[in-house]
């Protein structure tokens, strides 16, 4: 082997053998590589040449959609915007020289509407004020329109036929840096008579970055023009002018009729690929045109870097060929190179005289790495202790023999022959109020100092102790004692122990804590087990006493009587929760939590009786259409539920995770469903002659047809059906008693089919529309009778039909 590590290989014999398997290798593999590369150039080069037109095509389309998106969503916004209750029509009384509040607030409304999307550059808002007419800007303040033109031009936009238009922006005064055209909306509070106008300045620069990007390294042109022809930007940056190549595809496109299109153009000996599409909200034309030799530039790099691959493929396969000759199909010569790396004791130049050796060497020489690394893996034996020791715990190692857990838990810890073993739980429960050092947060520092002090005073009495810290303030111990050692002795020196543990925990971190002494196991399999045990016991100490030692011989787990569930309290917690009464809710949560605590006692009841409070809490977001995981999504309740054990921070829970975020929540949707509601009345009032229905009503809302259906109930107090069967019914008994049209053609006014209309009119009203105008006629004619109740009268009274 030489110097740097690898084998130098004898050459071979160049016989006839070799020179004839030589011409086959090469020949095949020319061949195959030859037919390869062909297929691969000429069918490559039409699926690229393919996909860079698609990719500008939807390039062009993806630009299109943008800007058309931009301007639909700035024009729906705006149109939503102009109801803002800042710019009401009580602007026309306002004395801006003295309300100077109104006057922030409207300057706070431009302000927040020009940040709103990046195409606003400017706004301006014409007022017409009882002390004047007055134009209000961010960057201009306020100013009195004196201008008996500029207040005529403004009266003519006032008068425009449609709420929101476009007009040339030169009519407001030349600006440098916005777009030619300028959005109008008419702030009005009736149809009839406008009190001010909007004017919102569209930036040049910011429309000109999204169309830039088809305009790569600055080659073609990209512009936007409106109906008409005029010049709305040419997308050349801030102020950029048309070039005589915009100016000439300009020309061209005015010629072209459709909304889209796409065609080939010739300027200066370059052929240029233009397409236009027309925005949908504004009816401006945005148009591309691309250099076609800058489309093939990638398509020409890829070409010839295919044919040079083909090539270098090609001299690669004939120099394979000729390796291949060789011994590399020899199965020690691939076990060489396989181990090669240079082997020890070699000198430069030298071959090994013997291959297998050199194996055995290099088989050596991995040995000795082996065992280095077996070194570095003593050096992390404390991390291996402690997995291995939360993978017994945690009964990850349940299948695994009693023998093995042994030879590994002797590796790490002690010898576990002859030993029984004893599970202790520990769990940090609270803090001595303005004494501990440890605040909300320190949760992972307090249970590592509770490990170190456990750890240290549980050793001196049993040495062969080992701690396991959750890092949830909760500690599970392992120790292991002679199997023959007297079992009261030993629960003497575990409680000693305990009191000891507490008594630190109490003087050094200022906490309490509850510590449940486990039963004995013999085998190492059932520590698992035993720890489970004791964490479930934690369950049941008092939350009466602040901090407590429970032995598990001696802990009675029997049922414990029922304790009564406070259910008029839980009741006046949903109902204050349901009328968005936060104080009164959190004064109803307090006396819960301290009822149940004095009456459960154990804290697993305890818990049990909150969760059960949870989850009536839950049903009622879901009640109310909220679904509890949109205010804190990802969340477990239940899990922090249980994770909390002092009163003061379980009420404070309460508050900030159910009763702000329902009461917030709540009271938002409560104004938007009556708007909707309202909304829907009127549709149903307007169109109920029409097919009607929840599913269309829902459809235009925007809302769901069962939530629909559950909220028009909710504020009405009957259903979607029965509130417009009730119109047109009502309808329906006005036409027959104040019309001479027959059955059938009322039915059809009130959008029913006939047969339809007389079951249902019949059901409602327990008779027949017929026998209902019949009724009310003959009624109408008693109360004639009855008033003309003289003979003479009554001989001139004469009745039609």
């Amino acid at each position: 082997m030489a110097g740097n590590g690898r084998l130098r290989i004898k050459k071979l014999q160049r016989g006839s053998y070799y020179k004839k398997t030589l011409k086959i290798m090469v020949a095949l593999s020319f061949c195959s590589i030859f037919l390869v590369g062909m297929v691969t150039y000429i069918g490559g080069t039409r699926l690229i040449k393919a996909e860079v037109s698609r990719t500008h095509v939807n390039q062009l389309k993806q630009v299109y959609n943008d800007i058309d998106r931009q301007l639909v969503h700035l024009e729906k916004f705006l149109g939503e915007w102009v109801y803002n209750p800042v710019l009401s029509n009580r602007l026309t009384e306002v004395d801006f020289s003295t309300q100077f509040d109104v006057y922030r607030e409207v300057i706070g409304a431009l302000t927040t509407l020009e940040g709103s999307s990046p195409l606003i550059y400017d706004a301006q808002l014409y007022i017409q004020n009882v002390n004047g007419n007055l134009l209000i800007s961010n960057s201009g303040g306020r100013a009195d329109v004196q201008d008996e033109a500029r207040i005529r031009q403004y009266g003519d936009w006032s008068g425009h036929l449609w709420s929101r238009f476009w007009v040339d922006a030169q009519e407001l005064g030349s600006r440098e840096g916005v777009l030619s055209q300028t959005l109008v909306y008419k702030l009005q509070a009736n149809v009839d008579k406008p009190y001010g106008l909007l004017f919102v300045f569209l930036d040049e620069q910011a429309l000109n970055d999204t169309i830039g990007p088809v305009r790569a390294d600055n080659a073609g042109a990209s512009f936007i023009v409106d109906e008409t022809g005029n010049w709305i930007t040419a997308g050349r940056g801030r102020g950029g002018e048309a070039t005589a190549l915009d100016g000439a595809i300009h020309a061209r496109i005015m010629q072209e009729d459709g909304e889209r299109g796409s065609f080939t153009y010739n300027w200066s000996k370059e052929d240029y690929r233009v397409t236009y599409e027309t925005l949908s909200r504004t009816g401006w034309r945005f148009v591309a045109a691309t250099p076609l030799s800058g489309l093939m530039k990638p398509v020409l790099f890829l070409t010839n870097l295919i044919l040079a691959a083909c090539l270098l493929v090609l001299l690669l396969a004939g120099l394979a060929s000729f390796l291949a000759t060789g011994r590399i199909y020899s199965p020690i010569l691939r076990m060489l190179r396989a181990v090669a790396g240079g082997a020890p004791g070699q000198e430069q130049g030298q071959e090994p005289r013997d291959e297998l050796r050199y194996i055995e060497e290099r088989w050596n020489d991995a040995a000795l790495e082996s065992s280095k690394l077996r070194a570095r893996l003593e050096q992390h034996k404390d991390s291996l202790k402690t997995s291995f020791l939360l993978q017994l715990a945690q009964g990850h190692l349940y299948f695994v023999l009693e023998e093995e857990l042994k030879q590994q838990f002797r590796e790490y810890w002690w010898e576990p022959e002859g030993r029984i073993f004893t599970t202790l739980a520990v769990r940090i429960t609270g803090n001595q109020e303005g004494r501990s050092p440890f605040r909300k947060g320190d949760e992972r520092l307090l249970s590592f100092a509770a490990t170190n002090i456990t750890e240290e005073l549980l050793q001196k009495h049993i040495p062969e102790t080992a701690v396991i810290n959750f890092h949830d303030s909760t500690l599970s111990v392992i120790a292991a004692y002679p199997e023959g050692k007297n079992r009261d002795e030993l629960r003497k020196e575990l409680w000693l122990a305990a009191e000891q543990v507490m008594e630190a925990l109490t003087r050094y971190l200022r906490v309490y804590a509850t510590l449940v002494i486990g039963m004995p196991v013999k085998e190492l399999s059932g520590i698992a087990k035993g720890m489970e045990e004791t964490r479930q016991a934690l369950g049941y100490r008092d939350m009466n006493r602040s901090g407590q030692i429970m032995d598990m011989e001696e802990l009675m787990l029997s049922k414990q009587a029922a304790t009564s569930y406070p259910s008029v309290l839980e009741k006046n917690i949903l109902e204050t929760l349901r009328r968005g009464m936060a104080e009164e809710t959190a004064a109803e949560m307090e006396a819960f939590i301290k009822k149940v605590q004095a009456a459960a006692g154990r804290e697993m009841l305890f818990k049990q009786q909150l969760s059960q409070l949870l989850g009536s809490i839950l049903s009622q977001f879901y009640r109310a259409g909220l679904k509890p995981e949109l205010i804190g999504p990802g969340v477990n309740y239940y899990e922090e539920l249980l994770r909390l054990h002092d009163r003061e921070e379980l009420l404070e829970w309460f508050r900030r995770r159910l009763i702000e975020p329902y009461i917030r929540e709540t009271s938002k949707e409560a104004d938007e469903e009556e708007r909707l509601i309202s909304r829907v009345i009127g549709m149903l009032k307007e169109e109920y002659r029409s097919p009607i229905s929840l599913e269309l009503c829902a459809e235009r809302i925007g809302m769901g047809s069962n939530t629909l259906s559950i909220k028009f109930k909710m504020h009405t107090g009957v259903n979607f059906i029965d509130y417009l069967t009730d119109i047109r019914l009502n309808k329906a008994k006005e036409l027959l008693l104040h019309s001479t049209l027959r059955v059938n053609e009322i039915a059809e006014e009130v959008g029913y089919q006939p047969t339809y209309f007389i079951r249902i009119f019949k059901k409602q009203e327990g008779m027949t529309p017929g026998q209902y105008r019949k009724r009310s006629a003959d009624r109408s004619r008693r109360r004639l009778m009855h008033i003309f109740d003289r003979p003479a009268a009554a001989e001139k009274v004469h009745f039609c039909g």
